[in-house]
């Protein structure tokens, strides 16, 4: 049977920020995790196909401070670091049209883009 993980690395990343001090996480070691927890409980093979990793790089304005750019460059930084990961695609998403969460999440990788609407 074939496996595929997909993370919402916003979320992740205010779960563990709120309770658990934000730790390190190494995602290959955690995939490979939740995997191997499946394979236990499952009776036949399991093969991790791919894990699809979503998040958004922060917003910064026309004018962003030097705090801005810094944390912009270390989440792109992690998101590459990401990509090198075998069988990780990461999704970015962007607001298309304006910055309220109303409107669909832009997300694109490699030269495509697509949709999500919000609910």
């Amino acid at each position: 049977m074939r496996v595929m993980v997909q993370i919402d690395g916003a979320y992740l990343e205010r779960m563990l920020s709120e309770e658990h001090n934000s730790p390190a996480v190494d995602y290959s070691k955690l995939v490979n995790k939740l995997v191997n927890t499946v394979i236990t409980t499952s009776e036949s093979d399991l093969y991790l196909l791919r894990t699809y990793y979503y998040h958004a790089l922060p917003w910064i304005g026309k004018n962003p401070t030097e705090a801005e750019e810094e944390m912009y460059r270390k989440k792109q930084g992690f998101f590459t670091r990401l990509e090198h990961l075998p069988r990780f695609d990461v999704y970015l998403g962007a607001p298309s049209g304006s910055s309220t969460m109303t409107v669909p999440l832009r997300f694109s990788r490699k030269g495509s883009t697509f949709c999500c609407p919000r609910t």
